[in-house]
C-alpha cells in the first residue's frame, strides 16, 4: 500500500478497499491514514476494510482516527491477533447490522446507501481464522 499513489477512481462509484495488514503497527496506520487522506485531499477509497489488526477492545478507536473517517471494529477478545477494523468515509449514509454477524467469525456487516440511495448495499469485512472450521 504506497499512500500517495493515486488510483484515479471515479468519484461516481464506491470505492472500496481492503488489506490483511497482519498487525496494525503505528507505522502501517499512518500509511493507511495518508492513503485515506489522499494526496490532494482527496480519498484514495470510501471504504478499507482492515484484516488481522491484533487489537485488543481495551485499545481506544481515538488511537485509529482518520479525519473525515468513521471506525468500525471487530477484535477477537481470546489473545491478541485476528480482528476486523473498517474505515468509512463519513459521507456514507452507513447502518452497521450486528444482527448479521456471527460471533464464531470475526466479522462486520454493514448497510450502505451510496449517493442518496434508498436502498442500501450490504457490504462485509470478514477474517475466518486458520482454526475456525466449517462443514
Amino acid at each position: 500500500l504506497y499512500p500517495l499513489f493515486d488510483l484515479g477512481l471515479d468519484d461516481k462509484a464506491l470505492r472500496i478497499g481492503h488489506w490483511n495488514v497482519n498487525r496494525l503497527t503505528s507505522t502501517k496506520f499512518e500509511k493507511i491514514k495518508l492513503f485515506l487522506s489522499g494526496e490532494s485531499g482527496r480519498p484514495q477509497v470510501d471504504m478499507l476494510f482492515l484484516n488481522e489488526i491484533f487489537l485488543k477492545p481495551d485499545i481506544p478507536d481515538s488511537l485509529y482516527a482518520v479525519p473525515g473517517f468513521t471506525i468500525y471494529r471487530c477484535d477477537r477478545i481470546s489473545k491478541c491477533d485476528g480482528g476486523v477494523l473498517a474505515f468509512v468515509n463519513q459521507d456514507l449514509r452507513v447502518k452497521r447490522r450486528a444482527d448479521l454477524e456471527n460471533a464464531h467469525l470475526e466479522i462486520i456487516w454493514l448497510a450502505v446507501f451510496p449517493f442518496k440511495s434508498k436502498r442500501s448495499l450490504s457490504i462485509s469485512g470478514i477474517y475466518r481464522p486458520p482454526f475456525v472450521l466449517f462443514g
